[in-house]
């Protein structure tokens, strides 16, 4: 029973294994498909022209050929690597607040997570699109090479 305790207590007293410490460069362009960084370094805005296309900045918000969603506030805090923004967002024919949770998810990648979507999917209205499983999540990867869209 002893060495029970004494082996529980090691464990305890052990550090944890650390998570990787990813940081989020808010200076630069977040794009929803890696292959669109190259896109729009080559036609600038007009790479936009894709439904499926997605672009994130903390300045602007996210936007997307038909639907936007301006930032308001974009908040930290001091004991988490975490970000949460507030926005308007406009679609087809609807305009509606949103909050996003937006967190890193690997060295050039954050999860962008909207609570509107998250709400519309769960309640069935959206079908999930998360490739993650976490609704209202999307993948956002951060273009190296851009800290601004190129416009003509």
């Amino acid at each position: 029973m002893k060495a029970i305790l004494v082996v529980a207590l090691g464990f305890m007293a052990s550090p944890a294994l650390a998570q990787p410490e990813f940081t989020v460069d808010q200076s630069k362009v977040y794009v929803t498909t890696p292959e669109t960084c190259q896109a729009l370094e080559k036609d600038g805005a007009d790479a936009l022209s894709d439904a499926n296309v997605s672009v994130m900045t903390f300045a602007g918000g996210i936007r997307s050929l038909e639907h936007s969603c301006e930032f308001f506030d974009v908040k930290t805090h001091a004991t988490n690597r975490s970000f949460f923004a507030s926005a308007v967002c406009e679609g087809l024919d609807e305009i509606y607040p949103d909050t996003f949770a937006i967190t890193p998810y690997d060295d050039k990648t954050i999860q962008v997570v909207s609570s509107y979507d998250a709400m519309m999917q769960v309640s069935g209205t959206y079908e999930p699109t998360s490739p993650i499983g976490n609704p209202g999540a999307i993948l956002y990867h951060r273009c190296d090479n851009l800290s601004e869209i190129p416009v003509d």
